[in-house]
């Protein structure tokens, strides 16, 4: 019965690594997006700044 008890602990930690895993790609990604959409905002800014 050990062996079983130890395969299902086994099977929870590679689970969490991969949730893990999930997560930091996910904020990555979140990260990327909101880098951008501050570019376009600040960009826009400037060319409504600029306009004649």
């Amino acid at each position: 019965m050990k062996s079983g008890r130890y395969t299902l602990r086994y099977k929870t930690v590679l689970k969490s690594i991969r949730s893990s895993k999930g997560n930091t790609t996910a904020s990555i990604g979140k990260g990327f997006a909101i880098g951008s959409a501050t570019l376009v905002s600040l960009a826009l800014f400037d060319a409504f700044m600029r306009r004649p």
